[in-house]
């Protein structure tokens, strides 16, 4: 049995408590890395979630399987990752201005055509039968232009948020602890840790961003700059004797 919480669960994380009758060993196995079990008796398990607040929708209890259906309200924020039915992931990123379609219609997101795989037709179709999916008939600019010949579809697609979000990632302390062989913070909140520079946050994060053309006008052209003229030339040994 399931005994499911009440309400909203603001400041705690308790989403409901599972009894056992049988004379078996209750034995529970979370699905989610976000669900975590509070053994109280033998047979009695509290389930806590731990992203609050929530609220329990509805559940539903087999003879193996208990499956629990939460509500939950978050503010969309730049870095968070959404991802569609069909499994197609991308990040949030603000923009100041959005094209105009139809004369009515500013998309909310935007899909890259050359992003195409074997993902898209999935959602394509969805947009289609599902979504009054139609192609744009006139399609303004950021500057309120009309664009001749342009084409774009639009439709109404699902789109669900991962729970990761990136304001309970976002960090930066002006001192934390370094690896001795690295150099570089260590990995971890709990452990004084800060960010570290790898592949993704050198070619997103700061060639993206153009912070990379910053550090090398900063310290290369705006450095101690001199000149020297020299004259190539190769040097061989004599016998070489070419």
């Amino acid at each position: 049995m399931f005994h499911p919480v009440q309400g909203d669960a603001d400041e705690t994380s308790l989403v409901g408590t599972v009894v056992h009758f049988g004379e078996t060993l209750l034995q529970l196995e979370p699905f989610s890395i976000h669900v975590r079990t509070v053994p109280i008796k033998d047979q009695v398990i509290q389930l806590h979630f731990n992203k609050p607040p929530f609220r329990v929708i509805q559940h539903y209890l087999s003879a193996h399987t208990l499956s629990i259906c939460l509500e939950q309200d978050h503010w969309a924020s730049t870095g968070d990752k959404l991802c569609s039915f069909h499994g197609q992931k991308g990040v949030l990123r603000l923009m100041k201005t959005l094209p105009l379609l139809d004369e009515r219609i500013q998309p909310d997101l935007l899909v890259n055509p050359y992003s195409l795989f074997r993902m898209t037709p999935g959602q394509i179709l969805e947009g289609v039968t599902r979504g009054e999916g139609r192609d744009a008939q006139t399609v303004r600019n950021t500057d309120g232009q009309i664009v001749p010949d342009a084409k774009a579809f639009y439709a109404k697609t699902f789109y669900f948020p991962i729970a990761y979000w990136s304001s309970e990632h976002f960090y930066a302390p002006s001192e934390c602890t370094m690896d001795k062989i690295l150099h570089q913070a260590v990995k971890g909140r709990s452990r004084g840790g800060g960010m570290r520079l790898g592949n993704m946050e050198l070619f997103n994060g700061l060639r993206g961003n153009g912070l990379a053309a910053c550090f090398e006008e900063k310290f290369f052209e705006h450095g101690i700059e001199s000149q020297m003229n020299t004259i190539p030339r190769s040097v061989y040994p004599n016998q070489w004797n070419w």
